[in-house]
């Protein structure tokens, strides 16, 4: 089955053609997987670094959400990746913590570019 899979047939004009219409639906549900896998990813990161910002400047999500002005259920939601803080608390929890938005915002992965349509 493997070697169907990777059964693509390149023509002239420089573009590559699946042979069946199952193999094409194939490599797209694995593109789809990589993206959403790379979402998810990048949230956990997000998430991952508020909590850690948090935890290292002995913050509770109450005392957090008091200093910035919004409920501590707000920063819950953002801790568990069900939302995300607008720029504005974005701007502050970088003061806050005494890092840049770069900073604050960089991730180890890269982020893929769109493609031109």
């Amino acid at each position: 089955m493997l070697n169907s899979l990777l059964d693509i047939i390149p023509k002239e004009d420089g573009n590559f053609y699946f042979s069946n219409f199952g193999e094409a639906l194939v490599y797209a549900l694995i593109g789809f997987l990589v993206v959403v896998l790379g979402i998810v990813l990048i949230i956990f990161i997000i998430w991952l670094i508020g909590f850690i910002l948090r935890k290292t400047n002995n913050l509770s999500q109450e005392a957090l959400a008091e200093k910035l002005g919004i409920s501590r259920q707000a920063v819950s939601k953002w801790e568990r990746a069900e939302a995300s803080p607008d720029t504005d608390n974005l701007i502050l929890l970088a003061r806050l913590y005494g890092i840049s938005l770069d900073e604050l915002l960089k991730t180890e992965d890269e982020i893929p570019m769109p493609e031109a349509v």
